[in-house]
Formats: C-alpha cells, sequence, structure tokens
C-alpha cells in the first residue's frame, strides 16, 4: 500500500496468544505457535520495510531477524543483550534501538562497543518512555512504509495508545499457561470501554488447531485519549 508524503507508515502487529490471553508462560517461554504460525510470520518479516519489537521479546526469546531488514528495539530502560543473535552476523539493515530521551546516558554503556562498531544506532524520543510517534517518523525517514510490530504487550499497548497500528494479526493456539504474572497480549495500564481501542474482523482461517485472526484497528474516536502520544518500551 502506498503512503503519502509525510504520512506515517503502515502497522501490522501480529502476536500467537491462548485463549487466556497470554503469549508466555511465566517461565518465559514464549513458542506457543505451531510451524504454520511461525511460516506465516517469516512470510510478513519478508514484506515488511522495517521490524519493531520490544527489548523485553529480545531478552526472552532472542529470534532472528532476517539481516537485509530494519529492525528497531523499543525499551525504557536501554537493556539489549549485546550477545543477541540481533546484533551477530552479517547484518545489512539498521538495527536501531529506540530509548527515551531522559534514560541515563550510562545505562547504556554496555552497548558502546557494538555502537562504536556502527553495528546500532540509537534514538532518543519521549521522556518515561518511547515516542512512538517519532519512532515512526524516524523509520519513515529511512524509507520504511509498511512495518511489522511483534510485540510483546507493553510494546503493543503503547502503539495501541499512540493510534499507531493499522492491522493486527492474532494467532490463537489452543494451550492455556495462565500464570498472573505471565506476559498477556496486550499490558499497559488499560483503557475504559469508551476508551479501549475497537477492532473490526476481516479475515478469519483454521490450520489445525489454531485460529488465524486478522483484525482491522479502527481509527480512535474524535477527543478520545487514545491518539495522544504513546510511551512504551518493554
Amino acid at each position: 500500500m502506498s503512503r503519502e508524503r509525510g504520512q506515517r507508515p503502515r502497522v501490522v502487529a501480529c502476536l500467537a496468544a491462548g485463549p487466556d490471553g497470554k503469549i508466555a508462560t511465566v517461565h518465559g517461554e514464549a513458542a506457543l505457535g505451531s510451524r504454520e504460525d511461525r511460516s506465516r510470520l517469516a512470510r510478513l518479516r519478508r514484506g515488511a520495510d522495517a521490524i519493531v519489537v520490544g527489548a523485553a521479546t529480545i531478552r526472552r526469546e532472542d529470534p532472528p531477524y532476517p539481516p537485509e531488514v530494519t529492525v528497531a528495539v523499543v525499551s525504557r530502560s536501554g537493556r539489549l543483550p549485546v550477545a543477541s543473535k540481533l546484533l551477530a552476523g552479517e547484518v545489512r539493515a539498521p538495527r536501531i534501538l529506540a530509548v527515551p530521551e531522559d534514560l541515563a546516558l550510562g545505562l547504556l554503556g554496555p552497548l558502546s562497543e557494538v555502537r562504536a562498531a556502527g553495528r546500532l544506532d540509537v534514538l532518543r524520543a519521549g521522556r518515561g518512555g518511547v515516542d512512538i510517534a517519532a519512532l515512526l517518523a524516524e523509520l519513515g525517514r529511512r524509507g520504511a512504509r509498511e512495518v511489522l510490530l511483534e510485540g510483546g504487550g507493553e510494546t503493543l499497548a503503547s502503539f495501541l495508545a499512540a493510534g499507531a497500528v493499522d492491522e493486527l494479526r492474532l494467532t490463537l493456539v489452543p494451550r492455556l499457561v495462565g500464570g498472573r504474572e505471565a506476559p498477556a497480549l496486550v499490558g499497559g495500564g488499560g483503557w475504559s470501554l469508551a476508551e479501549a481501542p475497537r477492532l473490526e474482523l476481516v479475515e478469519v482461517d483454521r490450520a489445525g488447531g489454531e485460529l488465524f485472526l486478522r483484525y482491522a484497528v479502527l481509527p480512535p474516536a474524535p477527543g478520545s485519549p487514545r491518539g495522544r502520544r504513546g510511551d512504551g518500551g518493554d
């Protein structure tokens, strides 16, 4: 889909969760989806100009990403493992760490070598959390028109709060993991019913015991607190 000059990139969020809304166990195990789910995710990755993911997902899962796709990591704390797959091997596209502008510079010290080697750019935007609009503007400046958002729940909540998700791809897996402290599909502080993001179901597919749901995220109502700047990051 083409974007007009000055528009933010189109954002598609893709996550897998059980009927209990959990995306991982209390032990940090997050491989809830099947091979079919992973195959669909891989196709979305190949079609994206940039991928956005929360730092907690990197720390928990350390997923491999295509070396030719720009990847931005959102983090309130700046904690990104230097030995992660994201920063290893041959990287042919930018790796960006987005942090709040008021984050103490010393907390980024462990990343100094990879930054000096040109393997990681740091974007400082927002106070107390990452300014999502500024992050998307930066990705757009770098040529991104289609952005894949892979979570986790805190990062998805921050994008929703900023009115910056166009589509949600949700894999509903037949597994209940429970746990009060287990990561959920959407984190953040929550919304009232009047403020809550509204979805329109546009497609349902089934493979084995999984349901693949595709939702359009409807624009926020005029005057709603949602749609203002979202401070976020895992």
